[in-house]
């Protein structure tokens, strides 16, 4: 369960910076905090510790191909499960850029349903050199907070994920020495959702001269209580490969 606890601050919305208020603006991010833990069903037991090194069975295609090579015979890995984290915000005082309150409620709970699955394959083609295949989801992350909570400006949806498919060949050149190498196919998908605040938009404009005053109240845009949507969709394919 991830659970927050902290304060928000509103994005400015000064008239210079209000024809881009409409932008998804980037941001730093950890790869690793968007990774599922279970792309390997038999490393759920140990928490995944040691998954490079141990070469069990098939699932040594996605960790290390190297791995392959210790495998006696063909096996198949099958996985799946559903994930369903529990994401929280209690608020601690948000505020706008000019220090007022920021209202909304908490989100409720953000976190999403992810259904996770894996197939590897693995196959010794003689005492020196085996092939395999595997499919997975390594990223998957969906939040979606309810409309109108505290921090609407900075997120109401985001969700992304990822599908990787991937051939390697081992290969072992001594009972010490084993390589690998493995080629991937990757798909992903990323779909980001935020509200805007038109009515602090339209009364930053006012202010500088660049609407008639009176103008916002008139078109019944209040700070707040006036928000619009922004919606960010983006997908990319990949080619890459891992050696082991």
């Amino acid at each position: 369960m991830a659970r927050g606890r902290g304060t928000l601050t509103a994005p400015a919305t000064l008239a210079f910076l209000a024809p881009l208020a409409p932008l998804p603006w980037p941001a730093a991010a950890s790869a690793a905090l968007f990774q599922a833990a279970g792309v390997c069903a038999s490393g759920l037991g140990n928490a995944f510790a040691g998954t490079a090194a141990v070469a069990k069975d098939a699932c040594t295609v996605w960790y290390n191909p190297a791995g392959m090579t210790r495998l006696d015979e063909e096996e198949l890995v099958l996985g799946f499960h559903l994930s369903s984290p529990a994401v929280e915000f209690e608020d601690t005082g948000s505020r706008v850029f000019f220090a007022a309150p920021l209202e909304g409620g908490s989100g409720g709970d953000a976190g999403g349903i992810e259904a996770l699955a894996s197939f590897y394959y693995a196959r010794p083609l003689d005492d020196r050199l085996a092939f395999g295949l595997g499919l997975n989801r390594p990223f998957a992350l969906d939040t979606e907070y309810r409309a109108g909570w505290v921090g609407r400006y900075h997120a109401l949806r985001s969700e992304i994920g990822s599908v990787n498919l991937t051939a390697t060949v081992g290969y072992r050149f001594s009972d010490h020495l084993s390589v690998g190498f493995g080629a991937n196919l990757s798909r992903l998908d990323v779909e980001l959702a935020r509200a805007i605040d038109l009515g602090s938009m339209c009364f930053a404009l006012e202010l500088a001269g660049d609407l008639p005053f009176g103008d916002c109240d008139a078109r019944g845009l209040e700070p707040q209580h006036s928000d619009g949507t922004v919606g960010f969709d983006a997908d990319s394919t990949a080619v890459g490969f891992n050696l082991g």
